[in-house]
């Protein structure tokens, strides 16, 4: 991977997990929302569980709205298959630029 490349990827990879810790309620929500999916044993996208959450009106840590970057879509994506593996097959994912990152970084 070129490096300018790799390093606007580790750029959006980190700014999507200081996402994760500005909106830790957003986060919950949609973890939530792929859990039960994932019980259900139903196919679901991270993007369906974001706009879930953009209707809440859910707080951030500052107590402003949250506001929803869908450039980190991807990485919450992977995120959360990382922290429940059972959604892996269901979760529907597109190929990303997250992808190999997530290899080399040993993240999957």
């Amino acid at each position: 991977m070129i490096s300018m490349e790799r390093e606007l990827i580790r750029q959006r990879f980190e700014a999507a997990k200081s996402w994760i810790s500005d909106n830790p309620d957003a986060w919950d929500y949609m973890c939530g929302l792929c859990d039960y999916e994932t019980e259900m044993k139903r196919q679901f996208s991270m993007n369906w569980a974001v706009e879930e959450a953009r209707k809440k009106g859910i707080l951030d840590k500052r107590g402003n709205y949250t506001s929803y970057n869908s450039i980190y879509i991807p990485v919450w994506s992977r995120l959360f298959v990382k922290r429940n593996p059972t959604a892996k097959g269901l979760i529907r994912q597109r190929k990303s630029m997250f992808d190999e990152f997530f290899v080399e970084e040993g993240l999957n």
